[in-house]
């Protein structure tokens, strides 16, 4: 798995964990792991997004660096590790 995965999907496990006392949302479907795992990947890539509109790729915790020339579609799918 992709370490920035790892690293959403452990941010959402805390999330969901501090919202255990939360849990009579469970059976109306409501799963904060999910929730905050599917938030966490969205912000992900609209900043990663944002910062390809500025002409940058490079994000402060981003280990991977990207040509300029590379389609955004291509950028995100580095980022997160996504093989063709």
């Amino acid at each position: 798995m992709n370490e920035k995965i790892r690293e959403l999907a452990e941010q959402a496990e805390k999330y969901a964990n501090e919202q255990a006392h939360r849990a009579w949302h469970h059976s109306s479907g409501f799963n904060p792991f999910k929730e905050k795992f599917a938030e966490l990947i969205v912000r992900e890539c609209a900043e990663l997004t944002s910062r390809y509109q500025m002409g940058t790729t490079r994000l402060p915790d981003i280990i991977v660096s990207y040509n300029y020339s590379d389609k955004l579609e291509d950028v995100l799918k580095k980022h997160f590790g996504v093989e063709e």
